[in-house]
């Protein structure tokens, strides 16, 4: 397996954690616009980006569902995610978000599949509680 399957799988669990039953419909962390779950206009963008940290790649106080327009062209649009991680896990979210960046991380093959195959179960949970 591999890193990129398994943001695959982490990138759904995040968009269907925050999706509602039924509809599938979630909104953008940073400016609320709705959108569905799987359209491909909804992506799990990172506060802390995965350029700078591994740390936090999977992180998920760092990823949250945003859309195309806050995640790629207003570049994560931090300061209303910023004001969001606030709002909701505590003032201070980012500061701690960006400490836990600074640590050293390595996702070695072993981590890589069971992250793999918690996040692909997390995904199966999800759309059945969810009846999506």
């Amino acid at each position: 397996m591999s890193d990129a399957t398994l943001w695959t799988w982490f990138s759904m669990f995040i968009r269907l954690l925050y999706a509602e039953a039924f509809s599938g419909i979630v909104k953008c962390f940073t400016c609320g616009r709705p959108y569905i779950w799987n359209s491909g206009s909804i992506h799990a963008g990172h506060f802390i980006s995965t350029g700078s940290s591994l740390a936090t790649k999977y992180n998920e106080k760092n990823v949250h569902p945003q859309c195309v327009r806050c995640n790629m062209h207003l570049h994560g649009n931090l300061y209303a995610y910023s004001m969001a991680l606030r709002a909701k896990y505590g003032q201070n979210t980012p500061e701690e978000l960006l400490i836990a960046s600074k640590q050293r991380a390595n996702l070695g093959r072993f981590e890589i599949k069971t992250l793999t195959e918690y996040y692909k179960k997390e995904v199966k949970r999800l759309k059945q509680e969810k009846h999506l």
